[in-house]
């Protein structure tokens, strides 16, 4: 058993726009393929001249599917749907020739499809999509030394993409390598707060690690996003009772995400100001303070907002949020003027 190094749909799409497409692209090319299927039966054109070929190509496409782990079952479909699809551009082809009208809109329709799936953005035939592909095969077949380096290749470029830090951490669970492992489930767990896999693995991680306190956290807030929301959001606020100093600022922002999740303000709020003590100048806790108290109470939002501001017209990270975060002040004091006017 092999898997071959360099399956790469990338390499592919510049050579035919067969997969340029992603989803849209196959949909267009499976219709059209349906379309040629049925054609040849209702025309009744099956010889012995084209048997043959046809057999070849169900044979190749059945091994395959049943064989071919990375290029999952859009890939070894191509072939066939592209011999039905030829075949029903033929027949439209002669309907056009014989100004036979119904042929000839159901090919101008199914061309029309194809031209415009093909300027359809992929999902996913980017590099780090078959390095993903390749390190899940290898992964899935115990071969963990190499799933790694395909996650890594996977990762260069895309550090937002919590699935990979996910994959890095279980590979690298499986190599015994516990403190990498734990910064890439917080990595996947920071990028995607209500993922109940992250924590699972973290509560077990700290657990191996005789860290008895952080078990019982992840093990927590992997209730509250797993759906047991009464005793997760309990056991949680018990746990933000703890002395400040007992929690790290970074596990304070995911509890105070899974409060946030539940509708629990309150306790958000208190996670986040915690948060605030231990580490002053966070733009992003108070902005999320500030979303917060917005609406039920203008004039707290207003302080957390005034202190944001300075802090994030330093931070290229905090850009995006600026201009709307400067218009909701501003909509927040013409409110609050309005509201002030009646006691003048």
């Amino acid at each position: 058993y092999k898997i071959t190094f360099l399956f790469n749909l990338s390499l592919e799409k510049d050579r035919m726009r067969t997969f340029a497409g992603g989803q849209a692209m196959f949909i267009s090319l499976l219709l059209l393929g349906i379309a040629g299927i049925f054609l040849l039966f209702y025309r009744k054109e099956i010889d012995k001249k084209r048997s043959l070929p046809l057999l070849f190509l169900a044979a190749y496409v059945a091994s395959l599917l049943l064989f071919n782990v990375t290029g999952r079952y859009r890939l070894p479909l191509v072939p066939a749907l592209l011999l039905f699809g030829a075949y029903a551009l033929e027949v439209f082809w002669e309907g056009w020739q014989a100004r036979r009208h119904l042929q000839l809109a159901a090919g101008i329709l199914a061309t029309s499809l194809i031209f415009a799936a093909m300027h359809v953005k992929g999902f996913d035939n980017s590099p780090a999509g078959s390095y993903f592909l390749t390190g899940n095969a290898l992964y899935e077949h115990g071969r963990y030394p190499e799933a790694l380096e395909e996650y890594r290749k996977a990762l260069a470029g895309n550090e937002k993409r919590p699935e990979l830090h996910f994959r890095l951490g279980q590979v690298l669970r499986h190599l015994g390598r516990g403190e990498e492992s734990i910064r890439a489930f917080r990595k996947a767990a920071e990028l995607t707060p209500s993922s109940p896999p992250a924590y699972e693995q973290l509560s077990q991680l700290y657990g191996e690690q005789g860290d008895r306190a952080r078990s019982k956290l992840f093990e927590v807030i992997g209730k509250v996003y797993a759906g047991d929301a009464p005793e997760g959001t309990s056991a949680l606020a018990d746990i933000l009772k703890q002395p400040a100093s007992s929690i790290p600022n970074a596990d304070l922002s995911l509890m105070a995400y899974a409060f946030y999740a539940q509708g629990r303000y309150a306790q958000a709020e208190a996670a986040w100001n915690r948060m605030l003590k231990i580490q002053e100048n966070q733009p992003g806790v108070l902005l999320n303070l500030f979303v917060i108290n917005e609406k039920n109470n203008p004039r707290q939002a207003i302080i957390y907002l005034r202190r944001y501001l300075p802090l994030a017209q330093k931070d290229p990270s905090q850009k995006p949020m600026l201009a709307d975060a400067l218009r909701r002040l501003d909509l927040l004091e013409s409110r609050l003027r309005q509201l002030d006017l009646p006691n003048k």
